[in-house]
C-alpha cells in the first residue's frame, strides 16, 4: 500500500521506519529535504505529481491548521485537492486529538469522573479542544470520506515521559493529578493501517485512538517513581482527580482483538528499554 503523509511527523515517520516492509511511505513536507537527509522519501509542493504517480492508497494527515486573514486554515489546502484529484479513491485519515470532548471535570474521586467514547458529543471546553474540532470540520468539507483518529497522548521511544522522568525532567509532573488517555505510536500505527487498508470500509469515520486503560497521575507519577527508584514532585499525590476517561468502542476490534501495548506499563517499559 502507497501511503502519502501529509507534513513530517513523528507518527508518520513511524510508520515509515517500522512498516517499510509491507508498505510504500512517502511524505509531501516544506522541510522535504531535512526527511530525505534522515533517509525518509519526500518532496515538497512542487514534487507532488511526481509522488502521485506512484498511486496513493492511504492520505495521512498530522498536519496542524494555521491561522489567516480567512480564519482556519489547513497548509496544506491547495496540494490536498490536486492529490484528491489524482487519487479519487484514496482512503484520508486525519489524525485529530481527544482534547475535541470536554474535559474540565473535578471529583472527590477518580471513579466519579466521566466517560467519553467514540458516541459522546465533541463539546470542547478548551482553546485547544476547539481549535482541533474547527480543523476536523475544515477537512470534512474538502474530503467527502473522511476518517478521523482521535488520539489521546501519543507516545514511544524518543517521545516518552518515563524517559524523561529517568533523566531529571519533570515538567509533565506540574499538571496536578489529571486522568489521561494514551496510545502507543505502535498500536496508533496499526490503527492507521487497519483504517486505510483497501478492503477496510465499515461506515466508521470516527474512532478513539486509545489504549485499554485511562490512568491518573496518582497513579502513573507513583508507578514510574517506584520504578525508577526516583521521587517525582509536584501536588499530584494530593490534588483531586481531574477530567476525564476516554475509551474506544471499535479499536480494539480493529487491531484484531489485541493492543502491543495495551497500557502504559508495557508502553513505558518499551521506551525505556529502547533507551
Amino acid at each position: 500500500m502507497n501511503i502519502l503523509c501529509l507534513g513530517g511527523s513523528y507518527t508518520g515517520r513511524y510508520v515509515a521506519s517500522k512498516f517499510s516492509k509491507e508498505h510504500q511511505v512517502s511524505f509531501l513536507s516544506r522541510n522535504a529535504e531535512e526527511l530525505r537527509a534522515k533517509g525518509y522519501t519526500a518532496a515538497g509542493p512542487e514534487g507532488l505529481q511526481e509522488l502521485s504517480k506512484k498511486g496513493i492508497g492511504v492520505i495521512l494527515d498530522t498536519v496542524p491548521a494555521v491561522h489567516s486573514k480567512g480564519g482556519l486554515e489547513h497548509p496544506y489546502r491547495q496540494e490536498l485537492e490536486k492529490v484528491l484529484e489524482w487519487n479519487p479513491g484514496s482512503a484520508f485519515i486525519h489524525v485529530s486529538s481527544t482534547s475535541v470532548y470536554p474535559m474540565e471535570f473535578t471529583a472527590e474521586d477518580e471513579k466519579d469522573l466521566p466517560t467519553m467514547d467514540e458516541g459522546s458529543p465533541a463539546k470542547p471546553d478548551t482553546e485547544r479542544g476547539a481549535e482541533r474540532l474547527l480543523l476536523e470540520q475544515h477537512v470534512a468539507r474538502l474530503v467527502p470520506d473522511l476518517r478521523v483518529l482521535r488520539c489521546g497522548g501519543i507516545y514511544g521511544p524518543g517521545r516518552c515521559m518515563a524517559a524523561r522522568f529517568k533523566y531529571g525532567d519533570f515538567r509533565r509532573a506540574e499538571s496536578g493529578n489529571r486522568m489521561i488517555s494514551r496510545i502507543h505510536v505502535h498500536d496508533l500505527a496499526r490503527l492507521i493501517l487497519a483504517v486505510g487498508a483497501p478492503n477496510h470500509d465499515d461506515g466508521l469515520r470516527v474512532v478513539n485512538a486509545v489504549d485499554e486503560r485511562s490512568s491518573t497521575n496518582r497513579e502513573t507519577f507513583g508507578f514510574l517513581g517506584e520504578s525508577l527508584g526516583i521521587r517525582v514532585p509536584g501536588d499530584w499525590r494530593e490534588a483531586r482527580p481531574q477530567g476525564r476517561r476516554v475509551v474506544s468502542l471499535y479499536a480494539k476490534g480493529l487491531l484484531d482483538g489485541k493492543f502491543v501495548y495495551p497500557t502504559y506499563r508495557e508502553g513505558f517499559a518499551q521506551c525505556l528499554a529502547e533507551e
